[in-house]
């Protein structure tokens, strides 16, 4: 069985109205063993995002919330539910899909036919949500 994994954006206050913001990733084991900056003085949780178990055309790993694009334009239309080449990443039903406004797939399904690339997270990259 595969180890989950998680990724948090913590945001420090380092005082003077400065805020930093860093990414840190946890395995559920590591988590559950204290292996954390969660003790921290000044630090704040801004998201939480599970591992999918997948990677993208780079070998970069997915994660909930990721916003994906399809390389293989040439097999797009054959993939069911989804009417554009991006989409985001989210965890309904038991499982993990590959969304847009109007449809949703089941991402192992895209990333099993097709290739993804990473393009930002809706953390981050809010602006590619509305397109």
């Amino acid at each position: 069985m595969q180890e989950k994994k998680f990724r948090y954006l913590i945001e420090t206050n380092l005082g003077n109205g400065k805020i930093h913001r860093e990414w840190y990733f946890y395995t559920l084991n590591g988590l559950e063993n204290g292996e954390t900056i969660f003790s921290l003085p000044h630090y704040k949780i801004i998201a939480r995002d599970q591992f999918t178990g997948e990677c993208d055309v780079k070998g970069k790993e997915i994660y909930e919330n990721d916003f994906l694009e399809i390389v293989d334009k040439k097999t797009y239309p054959y993939v069911r539910g989804l009417r554009r080449f991006r989409g985001w990443v989210s965890f309904e039903e038991g499982g993990f899909f590959m969304k847009e406004k109007k449809g949703k797939n089941n991402l192992w399904g895209i990333v099993g036919e097709l290739r993804v690339k990473i393009i930002g997270n809706c953390h981050e990259n809010k602006n590619l949500l509305k397109g």
